[in-house]
């Protein structure tokens, strides 16, 4: 039985591989990434407080990139699937683990 279950969430995980909301996530996270003037606002509009105004103006100037915001958007969609899919298999779990939930970070790791 846990065989088979196995084997099921391995091909469930290889769907997900090809679904085309992740793929287009993954290639826009690779593109923002081999810019370096971008990782290097990243940088330091991770390192602002919030109530700051020159967070809000780099956050500002973060989301009038295209590229970002289709990001932002598609990593939103996945999230929320996410969070779908991790309601419906609580019923397989038993209150209070949490060893089968799904999250972005972890189907990336499988890659």
């Amino acid at each position: 039985m846990k065989e088979k279950i196995e084997e099921k969430l391995d091909e469930l995980l290889e769907l997900l591989d090809q679904e085309p909301k992740i793929v287009a996530y993954q290639e826009k996270k690779k593109a923002l990434l081999h810019h370096p003037d971008f990782l290097e606002k990243m940088k330091q509009f991770k390192s602002l407080d919030t109530y700051t105004k020159e967070y809000q103006s780099l956050k500002k100037e973060l989301f009038q990139n295209p590229d970002f915001r289709e990001y932002k958007q598609l990593e939103n969609e996945i999230d929320l699937f996410l969070l779908e899919m991790n309601q419906r298999f609580q019923v397989f779990v038993k209150k209070g683990e949490r060893s089968c939930e799904l999250s972005v970070e972890n189907i990336k790791e499988e890659k």
